[in-house]
């Protein structure tokens, strides 16, 4: 704190025209919040300065005695004492003033030392037996750092566990005779003056009395009862005690807790016995328990049961309960009067047997008296019965009997006792009987019965002639009335088959045999055997013929008894309107295959009249589950007379898209159809439930709906369910069907939407993925014609179909001359490429116009377009392939669409995108803003899309970025796959303008513009080609730069830009790897056949990444990775010289 005393005065004297007085310090004062201070402890300190004028305030301070202040100067600082001060100590603390040192003030602090002010001893408890111990706590308080440190000692016996610490255990002694007591004194180390103590209190054990319990007070003889004595005290008394018996039995012991008494083995009288347990410390202290022992005896016996009837030799058991108390003997003696014999004479249980021969009812007694009480007995009284015959009774499970028919009669005699059953049988009327005797005969019903005839037949009893039963039979003479048929169905397809059966009622035994006769033209009568559960009826089975028209059949059954008695019917025989051609494997083991359906009538038919019948498997997990034989309903569609269409299960809406060509079939969520391995396929109609085709393969034992729809022992062999052993299966076009596995036959090449016209030894040695047959005039391949498209034997040929959205930009509609480019291309190389734009440039088919008759290649147009239309944002290939390309065309024909751009924002994006062996390919250049406004915007133009095509289609061939590898902008690799020439061209080797494309790629030697190239793409001398692999490798270690482009003739490049001709270490396709780059054959290692699963090309040679399998449903394959150019040189394309 400053006070600035004078100032008002100071400010009078100037007034008053006085002296001015210097200024200066007059005073200081010092205070602290504390005086006294413990060890390491801390207090603030403050300095008050007062004084005259403007003094200068500053402080100075100081201080004596130890300790340290946290600042030298200042109006305030903080005093810290020392951490360790072993006695009390004063320390004084100067403030002096800087201005005035004379004027100082100071203050003492009082330092404390250490101290002991108590110690404080606690217990758990305070009362101890012998051996028991209890924990002691010194609890010591002071001031300052003191030392908490006690020493422990004991009297009066006992001990403790330590001698020093804040807390021992005190132990009794092991034996404590009197109460005693013990002092437990803790004293301090620091301050032996200061201690306390605790006084323990040891207690000696003592015996208060002695209980005696047992589990039972009352016994027999020889019986036992458990005796339980409880010592009572307090302390760790002995709690053992000594037992004694008065009044007769044994002990098991005579110590211990517990011991077991058994009464005497001979009682005469009712007894009282007492046990005693007597302390064996203290003899004045026992217990004890009396005992009362009792003598057994019979109370009364009873017999069961208490009465019985019984014939001759029937048997009784009879059983004795002997009741009483203790011990007693429950043994009796068993007697009989009146006749019949006992199994024994002594024992619990008896058996009593009737006599052999009881000629009247007679009274028997059976008595069973105690042995050890004879005035103890029971008895039960016992009814002998004779025996007697009430009643005969004759019955048959039939009365009215037909010509040799038979029928069993049973004759059931009733009465009391073991009497006989015996019966003898006699007859009045026509028939037989099987036997004279016995309980049951059988009468048969004579051979011939002319009118209806009654029999009495009889049963009369052999031991009583007076009991006798009848019973009447009525004979039925026969006859037919009348003969009804029926068939399964009205109407059937042709080739299928139905059962008529013909019923023969009247009056039995007729006979039921009819004979069928097939009274219209047309088909196959079978008698079939009879059905024993159904003797009135026959069958026969009407094969349909195979027919083009429909026609009535016939069938006729007559009976062979009474040929008066007949009946017809017919059925309509229809032609298989819907058929099923060709049937494909699947490409993997869950990926549906597909089949073929074909309309063979001269009317279109609607296909939601039909079902397919297959096996379902749900496809919502990896692995497909079997689920069950369902029926998938065809959609509502049109199918025209002779056409094609294709069935398949539908896995995903960006896989498989609408076609009218195509149809998918699925039960959701997840269920779709599958055939493979042993299996069967099972076309039906609807409304019907007819089958209108059927296929078994493999070992399947699948029975169509309709019998006949298959015929014969043999299938069809088992679907393939991998690509690599994939086929089809097919039916030659206008083949006999017979509805058997000889109407199948596998081939390597199929033919989806159109016939079946290539021959299951087909071959393909030119490699080209195009069976020979379809290469040669007269041949097809699945209806195609493509030797009129110019495919030809021992000529690779690649067909392409063209299609481009609807614009008037020339960037998006195909131009004639750069097909022509591409054309040519491949053509030197001995490869034919066929491509079909439709009516691009010809309005009818002109192969060298590049229409092979798709007709229109327009397609809708979209700002963007990708291939799968991935999320909805944009136009799909595959999506627009569905919709515009015949699917005969699959097999042959790529897929390739010229579009607006690939990028969502418009901007101009990547220049195309294909699969890698694979048969779709997009070209994107519709907002490269190209144009034909001149020569050099239109070479621009016919370059880009002639280099981007043939850069996409080399995709589809199985070229990379690096031909075999995905490293891009390698210098010595010449080819159109190679970013760094695709666009550019490839440049010269040799001169001065070696390796310009690569100065232009990476900005290097002033080259800045398409235009600064030697046959740039604004020229017509633009080169594109793949390379022929006759470049040598770049070691980016040790680049070469004397060898230029690695190729014969080539001359040196300066890579690095350094102004020489070395060997530096560079990067030289800046991909941050040093590595070796190699030149590719690419025309030696294209692949032509792309990988259809169901085509078998022979000679293909090795290729980096074997083809996937793959089927005209399912023939997306991965997409090779683009990158879009750069935006230099698009601008470079909006400043093109006019």
């Amino acid at each position: 704190m400053v006070k600035l005393l004078g100032a008002a005065f100071f400010f009078v004297l100037v007034l008053s025209g006085c002296d001015v007085l210097d200024p200066k310090v007059t005073e200081v004062q010092v205070t602290s919040e504390v005086s006294q201070l413990l060890p390491g402890g801390t207090t603030k300190l403050k300095a008050s300065v007062y004084g005259i004028g403007p003094f200068d305030p500053e402080i100075s301070w100081s201080v004596q005695g130890g300790g340290s202040l946290s600042a030298n100067t200042g109006e305030q600082v903080t005093y810290t004492a020392p951490d360790v001060v072993s006695a009390e100590t004063q320390v004084t603390v100067t403030a002096t003033s800087v201005q005035t040192p004379a004027r100082f003030a100071s203050t003492t602090l009082i330092l404390m030392g250490p101290g002991i002010t108590a110690v404080q001893v606690t217990a758990a408890d305070s009362e101890l037996f012998a051996r028991e111990s209890v924990a002691l706590d010194a609890s010591v308080t002071g001031t300052g750092s003191f030392s908490s440190e006690v020493k422990w000692s004991v009297q009066g016996g006992g001990s403790l566990s330590a001698t020093t610490g804040s807390q021992v255990i005190y132990t009794a002694p092991d034996v404590v005779g009197t109460d005693t007591p013990v002092i437990v004194t803790a004293t301090s180390v620091q301050a032996p003056a200061r201690s306390a103590s605790k006084t323990l209190t040891l207690k000696a054990p003592h015996i208060i009395s002695v209980q005696v319990t047992a589990a039972d007070s009352e016994l027999f003889a020889n019986e036992s009862a458990a005796l339980d004595a409880l010592v009572i005290g307090t302390g760790p008394f002995n709690s053992e005690v000594k037992w004694s018996v008065q009044g007769g039995g044994t002990l098991s012991a005579t110590m211990g807790a517990r011991v077991v008494y058994t009464a005497p083995a001979s009682v005469m009288v009712d007894t009282q016995v007492t046990v005693t347990a007597t302390s064996t410390v203290d003899g004045s202290k026992a217990g004890s328990v009396s005992l009362k022992i009792n003598v057994p005896e019979v109370t009364a016996v009873t017999v069961n049961p208490s009465g019985a009837e019984l014939f001759a030799k029937e048997t009784v058991a009879l059983d004795a309960s002997v009741t009483g108390t203790g011990p007693f003997s429950s043994e009796v003696k068993w007697s009989v009067q009146g006749g019949g014999t006992l199994s024994a004479t002594t024992g619990p249980q008896v058996i009593y047997m009737a006599p052999d021969v009881v000629s009247a009812d007679t009274p028997v007694t059976v008595t069973a008296t105690s042995v050890q009480t004879p005035a103890r007995s029971a008895s039960t009284t016992l009814t002998l019965k004779a025996p007697r015959i009430t009643a005969v009774q004759v019955t048959a499970a039939e009365t009215e009997l037909s010509e040799k028919e038979s029928v069993a009669l049973d004759a059931l005699v009733t009465g009391t006792g073991p009497f006989s059953p015996e019966v003898s049988w006699s007859m009045q009327g026509e028939g037989s009987l099987s036997a004279t005797t016995g309980s049951q005969v059988i009468y048969t019903a004579p051979a011939t019965i002319m009118v209806d005839t009654q029999v009495t037949v009889t049963a009369t009893s052999m031991s009583d002639g007076r009991k006798a039963d009848s019973i009447t039979l009525v004979l039925k003479a026969p006859i037919i009335t009348a003969v009804e048929v029926s068939v399964a169905r009205p109407q059937l397809y042709a080739g299928n088959s139905v059962v008529f059966s013909a019923t023969v009622s009247g009056t039995a035994p007729f006979d039921s045999k009819v004979e069928w006769k097939l009274v219209s033209d047309g088909g196959v009568l079978e008698a079939l055997p009879a059905d024993a559960s159904r003797p009135n009826m026959s069958f026969a089975r009407y094969t349909a013929p195979r027919t083009a028209t429909a026609l009535t059949a016939t069938v006729q059954a007559t009976s062979v008894a009474n040929p008066t008695r007949s009946e017809s019917k017919s059925v309509q025989v229809m032609p298989v309107p819907l058929s099923i051609t060709e049937v494909s494997s699947a490409t993997v083991s869950n990926r549906p295959g597909w089949l073929e359906l074909r309309n063979d009538t001269d009317e279109s038919i609607q296909l939601a009249d039909y079902a397919l019948r297959a096996r379902g498997f749900d496809t919502s997990s990896s692995t497909w589950v079997f689920k069950d034989i369902m029926l998938f309903p065809l959609p509502s569609r049109s199918l025209a007379p002779g056409a094609y269409i294709i069935v398949a299960g539908k896995l995903s809406a960006w896989e498989n898209f609408d076609s009218n060509q195509m149809i998918w079939l699925k039960a959701e969520p997840a269920t779709v159809p599958l055939w493979a391995g042993s299996t069967f396929i099972e076309l039906v109609r609807s409304d019907l439930g007819e089958t209108v085709d059927f296929i078994r393969f493999g070992t399947s034992t699948q029975v169509p709906l309709t019998e006949g729809a298959w015929t014969g022992n043999t299938n069809v062999a088992a679907v393939p369910t991998d690509g690599s052993s994939s086929f089809s299966f097919a039916r030659m076009p206008g083949a006999n069907d017979t509805n058997s596995a000889s109407d199948w036959s596998s081939r390597p090449f199929s033919t989806p939407a159109g016939p079946n016209d290539v021959p299951a030894n087909a071959v393909d040695d030119d490699v080209d993925g195009i069976p020979d047959s379809a290469e040669v005039e007269g041949g097809r391949f699945a209806g195609l014609d493509l030797y009129a498209m110019g495919a030809r034997t021992a000529q690779r040929d690649i067909f392409i179909e063209v299609d481009h959205m609807q614009s008037t930009n020339p960037g998006i509609l195909p131009q004639k001359d750069a097909l022509d480019k591409l054309v040519a291309v491949f053509a030197g190389r001995g490869i034919q490429v066929h491509l079909d734009v439709g009516t691009r440039f010809s309005a009818s088919f002109d192969p060298a116009k590049y229409n092979l008759g798709q007709g229109s290649p327009e397609v809708p147009f979209s700002a963007n377009i990708n291939m799968t239309r991935a999320g909805g944002e944009a136009a799909s290939v595959y999506e627009l392939k569905s919709a515009n390309m015949d699917v005969a065309r699959r097999s042959a024909f790529h897929y390739c669409v010229f579009g607006s751009t690939q990028s969502l924002n418009g901007s101009a994006g990547i220049s195309g995108i294909a699969e890698r062996l694979g048969n779709d390919l997009l070209v994107t250049l519709g907002a490269f803003k190209l144009s034909t406004d001149t020569a050099a915007q239109r070479n621009v133009l016919i370059n880009y899309q002639a280099a981007t095509l043939m850069h996409e289609l080399g995709h589809n061939l199985g070229l990379r970025h690096g031909g075999n590898v995905d490293a891009n902008y390698k210098p010595n690799y010449l080819s159109v796959m190679n970013y760094m020439y695709q666009l550019s061209g490839l440049g010269q080797i040799a001169g001065s303008s070696a390796g310009d494309r690569y100065y232009l790629q990476w900005r290097l030697k002033g080259y800045g513009a398409a235009d600064d190239l030697v046959d740039s793409p604004l020229s017509n001398g633009f080169v594109m080609d793949y390379s022929d692999g006759t470049g040598s490798s770049i070691d980016e270690n040790a680049v070469s730069e004397s060898a230029g482009m690695c190729r014969p003739g080539a001359t040196s490049i300066d890579y690095d830009n350094n102004g020489f001709i070395n060997t530096p270490t560079f990067d030289l396709n800046r991909d941050n790897v040093f590595e070796v780059l190699s030149d590719h054959n690419d025309w030696a290692n294209i692949l032509l056949p792309f990988s259809l699963s169901h085509s078998v090309v022979k000679n293909v040679s090795p290729h980096d990444t074997p083809p996937s399998p793959m089927s005209i449903v399912q023939d997306q394959q991965p997409v090779a990775d683009e990158e879009p150019p750069s935006p230099a040189l698009i601008e470079q394309l909006q400043r093109l010289p006019l």
